[in-house]
């Protein structure tokens, strides 16, 4: 093969997933609209507290369509309604408890050099006797999903349960756990 010219051309694609992110925040304190809780702190039997609770969404390099949050109130808390931006598509279901944010579209970028997608809504807690002396579950473990895209790949990103006791999920006034712990109508354990 002696002056002969040899070469060889390869061409890969390589389509990379974005990266996505769900922060679940829970607030007595709130610091944005609705940012007014009423109700005792520390939860007391036959009270009612109101609580705030956000997610946000973050994501990195491709849009995702069709994008939802979903979670599940327990039967003892309450929805109460308001939703903040009031424009957000959030839907509940009385029967089974079923909370759904829609967003739609995440654009690319969200978090980091666009606006991060949230929605914040109220909840409350009429305490029972029998809660006394525990941090009730305010919601259930929240799950994002969507499609990316892109590559087309499903993306989900599952965020935990949160109780009561809110330190650690986003209050930054709640700085005592003995806040959350349900107390007798006279304020005892």
């Amino acid at each position: 093969l002696g002056g002969v010219a040899i070469s060889v051309d390869d061409t890969i694609q390589v389509r990379i997933s974005t990266f996505a992110n769900l922060y679940q925040k829970a607030y007595y304190f709130p610091p944005f609209p609705p940012n007014k809780n009423t109700g005792p702190l520390p939860p007391r039997v036959g009270e009612t507290t109101t609580y705030t609770l956000v997610w946000e969404i973050t994501n990195t390099t491709n849009d995702i369509r069709d994008a939802k949050v979903e979670t599940k109130l327990p039967i003892h808390m309450q929805w109460l309604g308001e939703v903040y931006p009031a424009s957000e598509r959030v839907d509940y279901d009385p029967t089974t408890g079923k909370i759904v944010w829609s967003p739609g579209i995440i654009d690319a970028g969200s978090g980091y050099y666009l606006p991060v997608r949230h929605v914040a809504f109220q909840v409350s807690l009429t305490p029972a006797p029998s809660f006394i002396g525990s941090s009730p579950l305010i919601f259930d473990e929240s799950v994002f999903s969507g499609q990316d895209d892109f590559t087309g790949k499903l993306i989900t990103v599952a965020g935990g349960a949160i109780t009561t006791n809110l330190i650690g999920f986003g209050d930054q006034e709640f700085r005592n756990s003995k806040w959350g712990v349900v107390v007798r109508p006279d304020g005892t354990i």
